[in-house]
């Protein structure tokens, strides 16, 4: 459900009590932006998952384990952070470069 803040300030305690009950999140709105989410609390039997937890199952595997065209652990260690982060790599490494397994940044 969606609400801008000034309707917001007018429920708020009706709305608490909905999202009590039915656990339905609702996006509070300033000039169409999202600037924040009313959700019920995770259950009790809810562990929260470490940011890397989250990260299980989400890639894909483009080549057998322990096959790399990156020979050194740093390199792999370096490429697998930017492309987790989905950032842009800097770097004058050209094994990192010709490997095209991440974005590299190039100043203009």
């Amino acid at each position: 459900m969606d609400i801008s803040v000034t309707r917001f300030r007018a429920a708020c305690l009706e709305l608490i009590r909905r999202v009590e009950a039915g656990g339905e999140p609702v996006d509070i709105k300033r000039r169409g932006k999202v600037v924040a989410r009313l959700a019920p609390p995770p259950r009790a039997g809810d562990v929260p998952r470490r940011p890397w937890q989250r990260l299980l199952g989400s890639g894909e595997l483009l080549a057998e384990p322990g096959e790399s065209v990156l020979q050194d652990p740093a390199d792999r260690l370096i490429v697998a952070t930017a492309r987790a982060h989905r950032l842009p790599l800097a770097t004058h490494d050209r094994a990192i470069r010709r490997s095209r397994l991440t974005r590299t940044w190039k100043p203009r």
